[in-house]
């Protein structure tokens, strides 16, 4: 058996060829790692514990897998996006969208899109492109009026695409780039429409 302390949570520290190692039920390979202690198998424990080697060789410093979890400079990367990374490295699949992905994320100001975007999107099935965008839908509707400027000071003609809610505020053509301040956005996955700009699922925008 390997040296190592297990506490009352399930959280363990295993030592290895004089450096500690810790771990507990949110790493993907917690039973794996058990039984590595417990057969005393330490080349079968350095290999699970240390899975994250490919991550650190890709993001060159911003992302760190250390002890069964992902960080992002420094910041912990909650445990669902960390495991579907992990899974993808075992399996063989590219993870380096997943990557892309979070990078992107983590520079959202808003603590709560951040902690809870991942599970929204794999809940919905919202696809990530290779370089880390999320693909998703806005229902748009055309605009009837005279012609005018909408909330971004461009020209608004008969028949542009435009926000479906209020049918004039933001022209939405095929190629526009919509913005607004982020704090007039909504961050409650919760809802499915609230103030500020979203997307959702095909589905869920052409209905």
């Amino acid at each position: 058996m390997l040296n190592h302390i297990k506490d009352n949570t399930n959280h363990w520290t295993v030592v290895v060829e004089g450096k500690c190692h810790q771990f507990d039920a949110s790493h993907p390979d917690y039973q794996g790692l058990i039984t590595a202690v417990r057969d005393g198998n330490e080349e079968g424990f350095s290999d699970l514990i240390s899975c994250g080697k490919k991550i650190d060789n890709w993001s060159e410093g911003n992302f760190e897998f250390r002890d069964g979890f992902l960080y992002f400079q420094s910041e912990q990367v909650a445990s669902h996006p960390t495991q579907r990374i992990v899974d993808m490295i075992k399996e063989g699949w590219d993870y380096k969208p997943m990557l892309a992905y979070l990078e992107r994320l983590y520079q959202n100001v808003s603590n709560r899109a951040v902690m809870e975007s991942y599970n929204w999107c794999s809940h919905k099935g919202i696809p990530i492109t290779p370089d880390g965008y999320l693909i998703g839908y806005k229902g748009v509707a055309a605009y009837q009026g005279l012609e005018t400027k909408d909330r971004m000071n461009r020209t608004l003609k008969e028949g542009d695409l435009v926000d479906k809610y209020t049918g004039k505020e933001y022209r939405n053509n095929v190629g526009d780039k919509v913005t607004m301040s982020r704090r007039q956005v909504s961050d409650d996955c919760n809802q499915g429409c609230a103030a500020g700009l979203h997307v959702g699922t095909f589905e869920y925008a052409n209905d």
